[in-house]
């Protein structure tokens, strides 16, 4: 039987760690569910944290998420999620600041320092990590090597800022 992957620890160096919501369990429900490494956004509408489903959510980005989180609670260290028995003290939230590992669109020419977008592919469509060198609203700056046509997959080294709460529709304002 394969194992079961779930979002890893994407963090390559702390540089200045921060977080817009320290603590995400009041900004969570049942209908929250993501992934360590992907990233996160506040939905204004809800009041909540959550994953992004397209570009265009991402001018309420907050950075990347820290841990698993499946139905609005951590997830459980069992096989079964058990949830009614869970007393949630604090969940930490979504960290900027630091440069991450981050996969890269396929095809893309890039140069170090270039401006990095999200490129999510969808709410539980994993991986809901990739960059891209075009979109309306930057997360971050590349610090690799140029690149030229990346292949599949290709993991790359992003420095990640925050953009909530957001400044003026489609602005390239971001925390570092």
């Amino acid at each position: 039987m394969a194992a079961i992957v779930y979002g890893k620890n994407t963090v390559n160096k702390q540089i200045r760690e921060g977080s817009r919501i320290p603590d995400v369990k009041n900004f969570t429900n049942s209908s929250i569910s993501y992934n360590q490494g992907d990233f996160l956004i506040f939905d204004t509408s809800n009041n909540v944290v959550r994953a992004p489903s397209a570009e265009s959510e991402m001018a309420s980005f907050l950075g990347i998420a820290s841990l698993d989180v499946v139905s609005g609670f951590p997830r459980s260290p069992y096989s079964t999620q058990v949830t009614a028995s869970q007393g949630v003290t604090s969940m930490e939230g979504p960290l900027y600041g630091d440069t991450f590992n981050m996969t890269l669109q396929t095809g893309t020419t890039i140069n170090p320092g270039a401006a990095m977008f999200g490129a999510p592919v969808g709410v539980g469509v994993e991986p809901n990590n990739i960059v891209s060198a075009t979109g309306t609203y930057q997360i971050g700056w590349y610090l690799g090597p140029a690149i030229t046509s990346s292949a599949a997959g290709l993991v790359v080294e992003v420095a990640i800022g925050a953009r909530w709460p957001a400044a003026a529709s489609g602005a390239q304002y971001i925390q570092f």
